[in-house]
């Protein structure tokens, strides 16, 4: 064998390895397999221990001029064989390593292996396994659990695909593959793909983030081959392409079709200014035989899209979309051609569009819209109402009829918003009867599958009712607590919410200016939205009151609002001071000097809890003057 058969050989073999990067498992002891066991190759292929060992055999090399024949159960071996497996190592040792020792000393990872310079086998290469570990030298059979194995070579070409072409320094892998590969497994593998046809594809997968561009029409299309001039005015016929032998035209007589043309594929920066051309065309006459559409070109104040807007002649290689149909207004046969869906990147919604007669998208059109709400005249009015703008700056769904099993209405927190039951004025009577007031906004079980299974529900409904001027909603079911602002079982959902209190004189007589003894009562209400609720306050637990003088000598109001308030309480609640002032006992709740000053003020402070955990604090001060 020649020198160049050797690097002939060791470039095959380095070939197959780099191109398949197979990982053989269980070839160290491959003579002590029974024939029959399968061993497992790179991708869950797999090969008998027989074929194995035959495909390692015939690369076994014979040396030349060698008298003895070979045979099913002896390889010979020669200075050559050893020069070709030294050669062969010494490659592999390039690119190939083994960081740690295979877990099962039969195992032979194939692809992560370290060949050391220097191996060599003086006797017969055995069941196909090249063993190698450091120098090693044997007149028989070699065996050490670290194998570089070269039979596995001869049969990779026959149990693995094979590349059919390959650009250069291709690299095979979705993520960081490069150049171009066709396999014998029909699979290809490149960068771009480019079809200048069209691409018929049984299977699409593609990846996980799909962006689309532009809109998106479910209706009727076709691609635009040729556009030929009629003698009629703005009278065009347009042959479509014809995507299989067995394609028919879609389009029917009367269709609005729409297509838009550009320069985009022959544009330059150095030409002059990119167009995008509509063109709004209706059709006149379908030819299924010929493949073509003739249609006429609306006229531009027939477009109604805004002023200036220009229509222009249908040009070849794009695409047209059926928008309506002009014959749907009188003959319902057309109905279904005047409608159509379609996603809109431009407008920002999802539509499904009707009443479709002309390229005029009118405000009755829009019969469902997802995202960006529409800017007709309904919606114009609630927005208008409401200081909200136009509606197109809001997001939301506009249709005809809504039908949904659960529909639940959350703020902007998340939170439910239940739906009312108003039940009118609160009545005790009601509140402990049959029909007592509810609140439902937990899961429950209703009815059953057929099998006995019983099915969750959920829902959302609060008894409402009036009291005091509020609106309340029950907050448990079958609570017959008043609602008040000190219940937990009611909500204040609407009306007001006006606390007072209002200071009060009793019927006795304005001292005189020289009048050294008298006396007056004085007292204070608690008012909820007019209602008198002082009796309640008191009754409730948590609230405090008091009471404060102010006159010219601060000293001295210090002392009586600590003290001196004690003997002026009329009632327990605290809610009505009796003044006196009485030199003889002693007593000058009005102050010292009010005889000469004429003023002195009583202020009154009422803190109340609310069920919420807050408190509500009122105040007001009466003066003597």
């Amino acid at each position: 064998m020649t020198q160049g058969e050797i690097d002939q050989i060791v470039a095959i073999v380095l070939q197959r390895i780099r191109e398949y990067s197979a990982r053989v498992v269980d070839l160290t002891e491959v003579g002590s397999l029974p024939p029959d066991a399968w061993i497992e190759l790179s991708e869950g292929k797999k090969v008998r221990v027989s074929d194995l060992i035959s495909s390692a055999r015939a690369l076994n090399l014979i040396k030349s001029g060698d008298s003895t024949a070979p045979s099913d159960e002896t390889a010979y071996s020669s200075l050559k064989s050893d020069q070709l497996f030294i050669k062969i190592a010494e490659a592999l040792g390039k690119f190939l390593r083994k960081d740690a020792d295979d877990a099962d000393p039969n195992t032979a990872a194939f692809g992560d292996i370290v060949a050391i310079k220097g191996t060599r086998s003086d006797g017969a290469m055995s069941s196909g396994n090249v063993i190698a570990d450091g120098d090693v030298e044997a007149g028989e059979n070699l065996r050490v659990g670290k194998s570089i194995v070269l039979g596995i070579a001869g049969i990779i070409q026959d149990l693995v695909e094979r590349r059919i072409f390959s650009t250069y320094g291709a690299v095979d892998g979705m993520v960081n593959g490069v150049g171009t590969i066709l396999t014998n497994k029909d699979r290809l593998q490149t960068k771009d793909l480019q079809v200048r046809g069209s691409m018929t594809v049984m299977d699409l997968i593609v990846n996980q983030l799909h962006a689309m561009e532009g809109d998106y029409y479910f209706s009727d299309v076709g691609s635009i081959e040729r556009v030929v001039p009629l003698d009629a005015t703005n009278s065009y016929r347009i042959y479509l392409k014809k995507e299989t032998e067995t394609s028919v035209i879609t389009l029917w007589e009367g269709d609005i079709l729409w297509s838009i043309a550009n320069n985009l594929r022959t544009h330059k920066p150095t030409d002059g200014a990119f167009y995008v051309h509509p063109s709004w065309m209706l059709a006149n006459a379908i030819d299924q035989d010929h493949f073509f559409v003739d249609v006429t070109l609306y006229d531009d104040p027939q477009l109604g899209i805004e002023v200036g807007t220009t229509n222009f002649p249908p040009e070849d290689g794009f695409n047209l979309v059926r928008r309506g149909n002009a014959r749907a207004r009188l003959d319902d046969a057309y109905k279904e051609r005047a409608r159509v869906w379609h996603i809109s990147n431009t407008e920002g919604m999802m539509a499904f569009l009707d009443y479709l007669y002309s390229p005029v998208v009118g405000d009755e059109s829009y019969q469902t819209t997802i995202g960006r709400l529409p800017d007709i005249q309904v919606l114009r009015n609630w927005f208008d109402a409401r200081n909200l703008g136009s509606p197109s700056n809001h997001i939301g769904v506009y249709t005809q009829y809504l039908f949904a099993e659960h529909f639940l209405q959350i703020d902007w927190m998340g939170r439910v918003i239940s739906t009312k039951n108003y039940r009118g004025e609160w009545s005790l009577a009601t509140a402990q009867s049959a029909t007592e007031y509810y609140k439902v906004d937990k899961t429950y079980t209703e009815g059953d599958d057929g099998q006995g299974h019983e099915r969750p529900m959920t829902a959302y409904l609060t008894d409402t009712v009036t009291h005091m001027g509020v609106e309340w909603g029950c907050n448990r079911t079958g609570t017959t607590e008043e609602p008040s602002w000190y219940s937990a079982d009611w909500i204040m959902i609407g009306g007001a919410n006006e606390w007072d209190l209002v200071l009060h004189k009793d019927d006795s007589p304005v001292p005189r200016m020289r009048q050294q003894k008298f006396e007056m009562g004085i007292f204070f209400r608690v008012s909820f939205n007019g209602y008198d609720v002082t009796d309640k306050v008191m009754a409730q637990n948590g609230h405090s009151v008091t009471w404060a003088r102010t006159t010219d000598d601060a000293a001295l109001d210090n002392t009586w609002n600590t003290v001196g308030i004690l003997q002026c309480y009329r009632d327990a609640a605290h809610t009505s001071l009796l003044l006196k002032n009485d030199p003889t006992n002693n007593r000058y709740d009005f102050g010292q000097n009010f005889r000469s000053y004429r003023h002195a003020s009583f202020n009154a402070t009422v803190v109340i809890p609310m069920a919420t955990g807050e408190n509500k604090t009122i105040s007001k001060t009466y003066n003597f003057m």
